[in-house]
């Protein structure tokens, strides 16, 4: 949702703060253990940290929109190793409680991902025309 806050996940220092065609405002986050973490997409003029500042985990970095190359609001959060190679960033965060998430994504509501959770998602393509049912004889 636009607006949404968003807080550093780990300890590290803002090594770069920038907008990007495709990526829009931007934060860089760099970590001790030489991995650093990309927020991007943030909401026009919400960057509330500024370069070489020391950031904790929860500290509000900024604020969930849809600048750069998006077609709504969203973060995109990348995690990347002292190589900069991007990695998926779910092998090294503590397991999300599984009322709090629908598949691989973390939502903010348990209701709605209790709900999501209990009806079925179809795996294979299915017709998109429901047939009514066959009465008996």
């Amino acid at each position: 949702m636009e607006g949404t806050t968003i807080a550093a996940a780990e300890w590290g220092r803002v090594v770069r703060i920038g907008s990007h065609a495709g990526y829009g405002e931007f934060v860089v986050v760099g970590h001790p253990d030489g991995q650093s973490t990309r927020y991007s997409h943030l909401q026009s003029g919400s960057i509330q940290v500024t370069l070489s500042e020391i950031v904790t985990p929860g500290r509000t970095i900024a604020s969930m929109g849809s600048t750069g190359q998006a077609t709504g609001p969203h973060l995109d959060f990348e995690v990347f190793d002292s190589h900069g190679k991007r990695f998926d960033p779910l092998s090294i965060l503590p397991p999300v409680p599984s009322e709090m998430a629908i598949g691989r994504f973390v939502v903010a509501d348990p209701v709605t991902a209790a709900l999501s959770n209990a009806v079925p998602v179809p795996t294979t393509p299915t017709s998109q025309h429901a047939s009514a049912p066959r009465k008996e004889e």
